[in-house]
């Protein structure tokens, strides 16, 4: 009977052990590379609100052209951010590497994507010319996407279903929101949308490339089809484009075509994910 109790009690302190282990996602086989990337073929669709509910920013719909470009299969986690910044960014609450990094600032992020452009053998994008910080395009390596890049992609690119969400019509089932916690949770919990991209709706919000003004959408339609637009090239305010809700807001902000701007000099529920020229 003696032998039986020490046996299952090594049982149980073995399953505890192992669930800690399971549960800290420190093993190298636990975390989620979030410099992954996903091929988006190039095309055209109509960017913008197609339902009548959107918000002003939204409309009106306009043609958009995008070439082929990779874009990041999740949203940057503290992992990544960690292995090339050394430290998070300061006013950023860590949950864990697998979690999305928050509170980035925009001057901060250039510096990121051009230390992980080196350390993966392509040229830096970002460049500071004395007074402004610019990205040159012609680059191959990583950046954020522009908007129409962003949106394409959160559509599904040419395979889109169409879906008012990145992946489905039902955010339950793709959008993590203030239904769930209220709080960001482990990158790629949700279903992934059609070109296997996650967390295009809900989760934390993300930053694009172009600078934020409200009438950039008839601008552009006034301008006719556009082809790899790159946004506003000069900005009403120092406010950068984020698209995606995030987990504190309601599902209507995971919706795909919603758009808001933020400063450049951070925000605490704003992350981004990686970009770069498809070869």
């Amino acid at each position: 009977m003696r032998t039986f109790y020490l046996l299952t009690l090594a049982i149980l302190v073995s399953l505890v052990l192992l669930s800690c282990t399971s549960s800290t996602g420190n093993d190298d086989d636990g975390i989620i590379d979030s410099s992954e990337m996903v091929l988006v073929e190039g095309g055209t669709y109509m960017m913008g609100c197609q339902e009548t509910n959107g918000e002003a920013d939204e409309y009106p719909v306009h043609e958009v052209t995008v070439s082929s470009f990779y874009i990041g299969k999740y949203e940057v986690t503290e992992a990544l951010w960690i292995e090339i910044r050394e430290e998070l960014p300061l006013g950023c609450n860590s949950l864990g590497d697998n979690f999305p990094v928050t509170n980035v600032e925009y001057f901060t992020v250039r510096h990121f994507f051009n230390a992980l452009s080196v350390r993966d053998g392509f040229e830096p994008c970002y460049y500071d010319d004395g007074w402004n910080w610019h990205c040159d395009f012609s680059k191959n390596g990583y950046r954020l996407p522009t908007e129409a890049e962003w949106e394409f992609a959160a559509r599904g690119g040419n395979m889109s279903m169409g879906y008012l969400y990145a992946g489905s019509d039902e955010p339950s089932e793709v959008a993590i929101c203030d239904k769930d916690s209220g709080l960001p949770q482990q990158v790629g919990t949700k279903q992934a949308n059609e070109l296997s991209i996650f967390d295009m709706s809900g989760n934390v919000a993300e930053y694009c490339h172009d600078w934020y003004t409200e009438d950039y959408y008839q601008d552009c339609l006034e301008s006719g089809t556009v082809v790899n637009p790159k946004g506003p090239s000069e900005p009403d305010s120092h406010d950068h484009v984020l698209r995606n809700g995030s987990s504190g807001y309601s599902a209507f902000r995971s919706r795909i075509p919603y758009r808001s701007g933020r400063p450049f000099y951070g925000c605490s529920f704003g992350d981004f994910r990686l970009a770069r020229n498809a070869e």
